[in-house]
This record gives structure tokens, sequence and C-alpha cells, in this order.
């Protein structure tokens, strides 16, 4: 048996484990599932964290205002703690300063959240975060995580394939994350290279998953044990890489 660094759990050998978070090549794109709750807020910041350690460019698109160390502190909510990010600018904000000098956002430290407009839904949230695309693109290297997809993403489909079809040319690794499989859109699913989830109650967004990346992997969200993600990968050459990285740390 193995044992999980993180949480002490004994692991059966054939079991894949992985000990620590891995630094993902450009070409790979994810989805992060996980319901109110479920501990994916918590699990990207710390996953944000460890890119920083790791000199990556991080921008993330915060629609909740949680990921940097200036965002809402929310002193009625306990346990809740403030993402790692060192920079943040609401969109408008950000948008006026790339028109005097686009240097700042070219800093190999770069680690920024973008928070939309408080207030704003579906069309109107949406138009306001594609309109920043075009500049992290160009900008390239990066780490996107692109946040609350369900409550803006299919007003942005075509965008968000764009970032996941095209956007590993410029050495951009995205996130694309939502409570739920259906949140995202489904041409945008269709290009992920793995899927990180917590419990799924829905059969519907099971069934999406069943379709997307097996019977196994989505039979086993529900029940799923609390603050306990699953990742299902999408191609055999995913799947057998980081099999191989976990058997390298336990030698």
């Amino acid at each position: 048996m193995a044992k999980c660094s993180s949480c002490a759990r004994q692991v059966s050998e054939d079991v894949p484990l992985y000990t620590g978070p891995w630094v993902p090549d450009a070409y790979e794109r994810f989805a992060v599932l996980g319901m109110t709750g479920s501990g994916k807020s918590y699990l990207l910041k710390q996953w944000v964290e460890y890119l920083m350690g790791r000199r990556q460019a991080v921008v993330v698109i915060d629609v909740a205002d949680e990921y940097s160390r200036l965002g809402n502190p929310r002193p009625s909510k306990p346990g809740f703690k403030l993402g790692p990010l060192t920079q943040r600018m609401t969109i408008p904000a950000f948008r006026a300063a790339l028109r005097h000098d686009k240097t700042f956002l070219l800093r190999a430290d770069l680690a920024l959240s973008l928070v939309p407009t408080p207030g704003l839904l579906g069309p109107d949230l949406a138009a306001e975060i594609k309109a920043v695309l075009p500049a992290l693109r160009a900008r390239g290297n990066l780490c996107l995580f692109v946040e609350e997809l369900a409550v803006w993403g299919r007003f942005a489909e075509l965008e968000l394939l764009d970032i996941a079809a095209t956007w590993a040319k410029e050495g951009v690794a995205a996130w694309f994350v939502s409570q739920y499989a259906t949140g995202i859109p489904a041409p945008v699913r269709g290009q992920v290279s793995s899927c990180i989830s917590g419990e799924q109650f829905k059969a519907s967004d099971r069934d999406y998953l069943t379709r997307d990346f097996g019977r196994a992997f989505a039979h086993s969200l529900h029940p799923c044990p609390p603050r306990t993600f699953r990742i299902a990968f999408t191609r055999s050459q995913y799947a057998d890489e980081h099999h191989q990285r976990a058997k390298e740390r336990r030698k």
C-alpha cells in the first residue's frame, strides 16, 4: 500500500497516486468541476500558488474576486481564504492601463486577478471578459484560469473554443472552471485534455462526463467523499505521462 502525502490515506499500489501538483505543458487544457463547498476554489488557489512558485505567469478571470490577496475577504464565511495572486485589477482598469503602457502585462512574475464589474451577468459579463482576451493572447506564455463559466460561458462559446483549440500555440495552458460539466460549452469540453472533478450530483452532468471521459470516471463522482477530486484523461498519452510521473515519485 502507498500513502498519500497530503491526506495520509492508504492507497493500493495499482491506483495512480499523485503526490503533488505538476506544471502543465502548454498544450494541456483542463476542466475543473465542483459544486459550492466542494473545495474547488481552495484546490485551485493552491495550484495557482504552486505555479507562481515555479515562476509561471498566471492570470485568473476572477468573477468572485477571491484569487488575489487584495480580493473580497468575506469575513462572514468561516474558513474562507483569499488566493495568493499579488496583483488585482478590475477589467475596466486593466483596459485603461493597456492604452497607456502594455509593459506591466509582460512581467515574468505576472500574477494577476482580473475582476469583472460587479453586478454584470450573462451576456454583459461575457462581453466585458471577451474584451480582454486579445491582450492575454498577445502576451502568451501564461497559465489562464477562466472561472464561473456556468454564469457566462454560453455567451462566449466561440471565444472559449478559440482559447481551448488554438491558444496553446501562444504557450497558454488553460483551466476552464465550472460547478458542473454542462456549465462548460460542449465544444470547449471536446478540447479538454484532463478533467478534475468533485462530486457531481446530477445524472445529466454525469451522462455528459461519461461521453467525454468514460463511464468509470463519471460513476466515481456520485457518491464521492467530501473534498475529494478525481481526474480523468481524454487521451492515453496524458494518462501514461502522469502515471509514469507518479511511479517515479514513489521510487
